[in-house]
């Protein structure tokens, strides 16, 4: 399995939904950090990962469910979705915008 293009801890990414929601100008909006990646120790399947990952600002999942984080298959992570409107996007898209990346760091500073 090829993992060279698997996020990393530290990095950040929107989430698809952070591009495609009208009147969407919150840069904190589907924004979040990589935690880590992780493998299955239960089975010890350490090919089969999963990307650890939180948002940047508390969302009503976090909240509602008492969660710290999500996890998602790094395939899935990875893969492209397609809207209902028929175009194709990344299900997450790193972000390399460093002046974002600040902005970023300090909301998670203070959401922590």
């Amino acid at each position: 399995m090829n993992h060279h293009k698997s996020p990393r801890p530290g990095q950040y990414y929107f989430h698809y939904k952070h591009f495609t929601q009208k009147n969407n100008t919150d840069p904190l909006y589907h924004s979040y950090y990589i935690i880590g990646i992780a493998g299955d120790a239960h089975n010890d399947n350490y090919d089969s990962r999963t990307v650890i990952y939180e948002p940047v600002a508390p969302t009503e999942h976090i909240q509602t469910y008492e969660l710290t984080c999500y996890s998602r298959p790094l395939e899935e992570f990875m893969e492209k979705v397609i809207l209902d409107d028929g175009t194709t996007h990344s299900r997450f898209i790193q972000i390399t915008d460093e002046q974002t990346i600040q902005h970023l760091e300090q909301a998670r500073q203070h959401h922590t």
